[in-house]
């Protein structure tokens, strides 16, 4: 089992997918391409995905580009209508993402930086916007790996009773209460 930290930023017109392998230092990026990120998705979709609040909604934006739909549509239900991503289709469910959600950073007195690039701005994203969004983001990972390792035992408490009490991997996207649920 290995993990990838990762994080989509998600704009009108453009989609931002960086990842980073944490032991080979590999960084992934891919722009706008469904192609290259099924590809990216098939080879990976057994590692364990890590990202920042990724549960409600990087899950839901990479479900929603493997499943055809457009990723902003996704992003507007989450962020502006305040909708849960498995809501927006059934066709999600086909895409299942291992996912452990760092968002313990909330209470450590860090935050995630986002772009200056304005999310809602209505032309595809120059190369410069790109360059600007593509460094923010590899930021955003990076601190997510930085988080996730001061907090590692947050993680290795949720492997511990996903043995113990013989429950998938997919187990580790529950929440603490979702996980007790299971268990009781």
């Amino acid at each position: 089992m290995s993990l990838l930290f990762y994080d989509f930023e998600v704009f009108k017109h453009n989609w931002l997918v960086c990842v980073i392998n944490p032991v080979t230092r590999e960084r992934t990026t891919i722009w706008d391409s469904k192609f290259r990120f099924e590809k990216f998705y098939e080879k990976h979709k057994n590692e364990i995905w890590c990202g920042y609040n990724s549960r409600g909604y990087d899950t839901y934006i990479a479900k929603s580009i493997l499943a055809g739909y457009n990723p902003y549509q996704m992003s507007e239900w989450i962020i502006k209508k305040k909708r849960k991503g498995h809501e927006f289709s059934s066709a999600l469910n086909r895409f299942p993402l291992i996912n452990f959600d760092c968002m313990v950073e909330a209470f450590m007195g860090k935050s995630i930086d986002e772009t200056e690039v304005p999310f809602d701005i209505d032309r595809p994203l120059t190369d410069e916007e790109k360059a600007k969004t593509e460094k923010y983001c590899f930021a955003d990972v990076e601190h997510t790996m930085e988080v996730f390792a001061e907090q590692k035992e947050e993680f290795t408490s949720y492997m511990a009773l996903l043995k113990l009490f013989d429950l998938p991997l997919s187990y580790v996207n529950k929440t603490k209460a979702q996980l007790s649920a299971a268990i009781l």
